[in-house]
């Protein structure tokens, strides 16, 4: 794979997304609502539109959490943040509706206090309507924190579960199709190291050209593995390959501005 570059401010894209996990209030005294390591996670991602404050994740990362609860016999639950200190998020993501040319997207979208973010070591990241990127597209980045990266490190007074944040930058397949409602990206890699990138799904994906950047969209579906966003380099399963799905600017006014109004 061919070196690409990104805007020095996205080394620190990890800062605008977080793990979410379910809200499983049944073990609230065992483990204080912490998922276990083998427990589906996935990723939610902060944005500021006009002033206010949204969390958005994959609409299938919430259905898979909603089967689970039935699966399991459990009533209704909210959704949790796990990491420093955590927060709950609630009362429910919306998803919005599709369009005359659009489907609906997988994509849910829940309006948040303002300070959650930072409550949690976050921030929204501030969506404007420039720059606008080029297509062709020559790669993207997408942030998220896999299931499977998540592990329990021994401390000493106890454990804590950790989660680590990955970044994976991939090369575009050439569409030059501005309106297209998903984007895939796809780069070989050389050393193979085990980390798959499912439960990335919801985060955030930016592109990059010289010093200007801006979201592209979020994560529907990933695969392969990375280099690890918060530690050294680190390759892994011979490519990287994920799909956004594609969030224009007047996407995200008009699906922020549906999720107001449900909330009404």
């Amino acid at each position: 794979m061919s070196e690409l570059t990104l805007a020095d401010p996205l080394d620190g894209a990890c800062k605008y997304c977080a793990p979410i996990a379910r809200a499983k209030m049944k073990e609230f005294f065992k483990r204080a609502l912490i998922p276990r390591e083998d427990e589906l996670t996935a990723t939610v991602t902060f944005i500021k539109v006009r002033e206010r404050t949204y969390a958005v994740t994959a609409r299938h990362v919430t259905d898979g959490f909603e089967r689970n609860v039935r699966d399991e016999g459990e009533e209704a639950e909210s959704y949790f943040i796990p990491i420093n200190n955590g927060r709950i998020l609630r009362p429910s993501f919306v998803q919005p509706p599709s369009t005359f040319i659009q489907p609906e997207p997988d994509i849910v979208v829940m309006p948040i206090p303002d300070d959650l973010p930072s409550h949690v070591g976050k921030k929204a990241f501030e969506i404007l309507d420039k720059p606008e990127p080029e297509f062709p597209l020559s790669h993207s980045l997408a942030v998220g924190f896999p299931t499977s990266a998540k592990s329990q490190q021994s401390e000493e007074n106890g454990s804590r579960m950790q989660f680590p944040c990955v970044f994976a930058v991939a090369e575009g397949t050439g569409t030059k199709d501005q309106m297209a409602d998903q984007l895939q990206f796809l780069s070989e890699i050389n050393e193979p190291v085990e980390i798959e990138l499912s439960g990335m799904s919801g985060g955030p994906v930016f592109w990059s050209k010289d010093e200007e950047h801006g979201l592209l969209g979020f994560v529907k579906e990933a695969h392969g593995a990375v280099a690890n966003g918060e530690t050294e380099s680190l390759w892994s399963n011979k490519h990287v390959q994920y799909i956004c799905q594609r969030a224009k600017y007047e996407d995200l006014i008009r699906w922020t501005n549906f999720a107001l109004q449900q909330k009404k």
